[in-house]
């Protein structure tokens, strides 16, 4: 998530655990404020030769944090107190609810035959997602897969990609301080 912030609201995410961990300053805007990311963490399983990822497969509706930007950014009705107090509320409930599954993401049988897209069964991938392998090559000897997982969300097309080798190692992040 990016939103922009002003330099008081930023001085105290400076002072959070997050920042520079997964939160980052990205870009100041010419009125001075300040372009912030927030990222979170994803965590996988390596079972049986294949790739999970785990995710939440009980969101919380985004319809109560859209009407709570709405009131805090458009409108103006809240001050900055009472909507950090609801916006810390709505992140408590989530985190109480939630429910973290795994969710088949990529097995290297996945696509024989030459098969380069496999929309899984729920059973499988909670989401229904379709794995596209978009590129495969070999690097310091072992097989790599560059896979996009594909999917919609509130009627948007998402999707993101992981480049793993047949270690389930992530090329891309791993080792990549020996460099």
């Amino acid at each position: 998530m990016d939103w922009y912030q002003t330099l008081e609201q930023f001085k105290g995410i400076i002072k959070n655990k997050a920042f520079g961990v997964t939160q980052f300053a990205k870009s100041i805007d010419d009125n001075g404020r300040i372009y912030v990311s927030s990222y979170h963490q994803t965590e996988f399983i390596y079972r049986n030769d294949s790739l999970y990822e785990i995710e939440n497969s009980n969101p919380t509706p985004s319809e109560p944090l859209t009407r709570l930007f709405d009131e805090y950014f458009f409108k103006k009705q809240l001050d900055e107190a009472t909507y950090k107090v609801r916006l810390d509320s709505l992140h408590q409930i989530e985190k109480s609810q939630a429910v973290y599954t795994p969710k088949l993401i990529f097995a290297k049988r996945m696509f024989q035959k030459n098969k380069l897209k496999v929309k899984l069964s729920k059973k499988l991938n909670f989401q229904g997602d379709t794995i596209e392998l978009e590129r495969q090559w070999v690097e310091n000897g072992k097989a790599c897969y560059l896979v996009r997982i594909n999917n919609k969300k509130d009627g948007e097309e998402t999707s993101y990609a992981y480049a793993i080798n047949e270690d389930m190692k992530f090329v891309s992040w791993e080792g990549c301080d020996r460099k």
